[in-house]
């Protein structure tokens, strides 16, 4: 019997350090030029001022969006193609007038066209219905601001350990989302506070178990990643971040189209966009 080979993660560091192995993560892999907007940041941070909590809670993000209205910025959006976006405005519009379309809308579209080829014949199939959005806190001790955490989704994918003593949560593949509190997310100026608050979220892709050095893999593990709960990967070599041996963002347009590299820079977002103007200007001084 052939080995079984596994996907080996690039272990970056972030900002609060290196991937573990004998460990669980919620994932949010980043795709280039993919549809899904690496992190979506809220124009305003929702305030978060129950106690703070380890792990994640479930959260019925849909209800909280469409009552709360929370709007998002305007880069954090779906590059959905043309043809879909017209289909889209088309399922959202009403007696012919044409309406603006949010992330939200998009969210939905895609839980309306897509869901239904996820239905089994009975109600234990039906994997939407026990699939649920998460809340989790990003530490400050890490992220000392939310810009932080937010520019670290973008340039690497969301990616948050969670307990592995306990059963994982059940995701649907770019549509379950995690919500994020951080606890300086709302700044009060005047009396130079802070209070704890949503700051966006992102679309989980994949719930992972890191492998010991050994190889070994507890059964329970194991029973998951037979029913597709949980996917197995080992983790590479940490890669430490320093000045004299991290690429530009220059660097990682080398090579592209023009179009790509729009693409890239829009995924990026417009704070990475401004970051590539100095470097530009860096270097014809």
């Amino acid at each position: 019997m052939a080995k079984e080979k596994f996907e080996v993660l690039e272990n970056r560091q972030r900002g609060c350090g290196f991937m573990k192995e004998n460990s669980m993560y919620l994932r949010a892999d980043l795709s280039v030029f993919g549809v899904l907007p690496p992190f979506v940041e809220f124009e305003k941070p929702i305030p978060y001022l129950e106690p703070h909590y380890r792990g994640w809670k479930f959260i019925n993000g849909l209800q909280l969006e469409m009552v709360g209205q929370f709007a998002t910025k305007p880069e954090d959006i779906s590059t959905e193609t043309d043809e879909s976006k017209e289909d889209l405005i088309e399922t959202f519009s009403t007696g012919g007038l044409k309406v603006s379309v949010s992330e939200l809308d998009y969210h939905i579209w895609r839980l309306y066209r897509k869901t239904g080829d996820e239905l089994g014949k009975h109600l234990g199939e039906m994997k939407p219905a026990w699939c649920f959005d998460m809340i989790m806190w990003a530490g400050e001790n890490y992220y000392k601001d939310p810009a932080d955490f937010i520019q670290e989704c973008r340039m690497q994918g969301l990616n948050k350990r969670i307990s592995n003593n306990v059963n994982p949560p059940d995701i649907l593949r770019g549509r379950t989302k995690l919500y994020v509190i951080h606890p300086r997310a709302i700044c009060d100026k005047k009396k130079d506070t802070y209070t704890p608050g949503i700051i966006g979220y992102s679309y989980l892709t994949r719930v992972i178990y890191t492998r010991r050095k050994d190889g070994k893999i507890p059964k329970w593990i194991d029973d998951l990643k037979s029913i597709g709960r949980v996917e197995v990967v080992d983790v590479g070599e940490p890669i430490e971040v320093k000045d004299e041996n991290q690429k530009s963002l220059m660097d990682m347009l080398d090579g592209l189209s023009d179009e790509e590299k729009e693409k890239l820079k829009e995924h990026l977002g417009v704070g990475v966009k401004e970051k590539i103007k100095k470097e530009k200007k860096g270097e014809n001084e």
